[in-house]
């Protein structure tokens, strides 16, 4: 895990009984460190989500949530998700697209971290500049995996950019709305919705809003300081 990991998750995972090695984001290249261990304690390599397994797995997400929508009489006309290396994208947009191949698939990316939607523009990969600051602290992927842009490449609709205040009027929203604790990085969907980046008025839109692992100070922030975006 890096250094600057919230402490929240970290004592998760400690109190999952794991065992918790850090590294400089900036510094280091974490696929590295993890080979390094992997090869000292013979130890398998689970990617995050460059992986045919991860996207299978991610896939059963949008499954169920296009099954969940049958069962409502719903007809949802696009499913927006957060985007880091791209493994939930790529499985969600797969399944998404076979279950109903006219509805549309959208990413949302933290700015300074938005190396897919450059990569979309110029047709290859891009990296990040080192360097850029943002609360979504789940979502610093350096640049999309290689078969997860080889994917989503082909079956995004498109792309939303949010900053950090846009996350935190999010949450609020989640919060005071819905009664819903979401983590920065799982926030995105819907900051992208209460942007005018993405008009879901009139439709039926599905967020995928995963993760509740947000410090109390970095919450308590974002309900009482974050800007009131709803239109």
């Amino acid at each position: 895990m890096p250094k600057d990991a919230p402490e929240v998750k970290s004592a998760s995972v400690r109190a999952l009984g794991a065992e918790i090695v850090t590294y400089d984001r900036h510094k280091h290249d974490r696929e590295s460190v993890v080979r390094e261990i992997a090869h000292t304690r013979s130890l398998a390599v689970i990617p995050p989500y460059d992986d045919r397994r991860i996207i299978a797995g991610a896939a059963t997400l949008a499954r169920e949530a296009g099954l969940q929508a049958e069962e409502l009489g719903a007809d949802p006309d696009a499913i927006i998700v957060s985007f880091g290396g791209g493994g939930l994208a790529a499985g969600s947009c797969l399944s998404w697209k076979s279950m109903r191949s006219a509805a549309e698939c959208w990413i949302v990316e933290p700015a300074g971290y938005d190396d897919t939607a450059r990569s979309l523009k110029l047709g290859y990969r891009d990296r990040n500049s080192p360097g850029p600051k943002t609360i979504c602290d789940a979502l610093l992927a350096p640049t999309p995996g290689e078969l997860t842009f080889e994917i989503n490449s082909k079956h995004l609709s498109g792309v939303v950019v949010v900053g950090d205040d846009e996350v935190k009027a999010a949450m609020r929203v989640a919060a005071t709305l819905f009664g819903i604790v979401v983590e920065p990085g799982g926030a995105l969907p819907l900051a992208a919705v209460l942007s005018p980046q993405f008009d879901a008025r009139g439709g039926q839109v599905v967020l995928v809003m995963s993760g509740s692992n947000v410090a109390p100070g970095l919450f308590g922030n974002a309900i009482e300081s974050a800007p009131d975006l709803i239109r």
